[in-house]
């Protein structure tokens, strides 16, 4: 079985190192299209996308952008309520709430990933909460609260499997498997991996 796991892992490395060499081929396209946009409307898009791309690979950056968009789209909100702000707010908050998370600031994750629920919930009617409640399962996994963990990642799950979601549908069993792996449940863990595995060879033949 030991065996049988490092093989899983061992796959799941190297298919991080090849998403890693595309995110930063993306970060520095990114980086290169900001230098020369002056529309701050645009600019707010692209600064969150510049967090996204970055946060796995340079978190200072990644933090950085994530705080230029949430004081951009603060600053447009107040004049215009158009749901593409609220949108780019929303994506802004998760944002830092990864970056809370990766700083060991638990409470003020939640408090971002909340502020994130809320507006999600309200421009999308609950369509489109998955990836929120796959991020608080990751903070309950990290506070030891697996219990809560895996409520809130099964929650995510949910979302995947209804929107046919492959890559959703991948992470939601690699996180399920870390948890079971920490609640030291190594058949559930193998299981949830494997799961996890075949979905993403199948997001990648595609």
């Amino acid at each position: 079985m030991i065996i049988r796991f490092k093989i899983i892992l061992l796959s799941f490395f190297i298919l991080c190192s090849f998403s890693s060499r595309a995110n930063q081929q993306e970060l520095d396209s990114l980086l290169n299209i900001t230098m020369n946009e002056s529309n701050d409307s645009i600019l707010l898009g692209l600064y969150n996308k510049i967090g996204s791309a970055s946060y796995r690979i340079d978190q200072k950056l990644a933090k950085s952008y994530w705080l230029k968009s949430l004081k951009l789209a603060k600053e447009f909100i107040e004049s215009d309520t158009a749901s593409y702000f609220k949108e780019q707010l929303a994506i802004a908050y998760n944002g830092m709430g990864i970056i809370s998370r990766r700083e060991g600031d638990y409470s003020k994750a939640l408090d971002y990933y909340q502020n994130c629920l809320k507006i999600e919930d309200k421009l999308y009617g609950g369509a489109k909460l998955g990836n929120t409640f796959m991020n608080i399962g990751i903070i309950y996994r990290e506070m030891k609260e697996y219990e809560t963990a895996l409520e809130y990642v099964n929650k995510s799950l949910d979302y995947a499997i209804k929107n046919k979601d492959r890559v959703s549908y991948s992470s939601n069993y690699n996180a399920l498997g870390m948890i079971y792996r920490r609640m030291k449940e190594y058949d559930k863990a193998i299981e949830c991996y494997e799961k996890s595995l075949e979905a993403s060879i199948a997001v990648d033949e595609q």
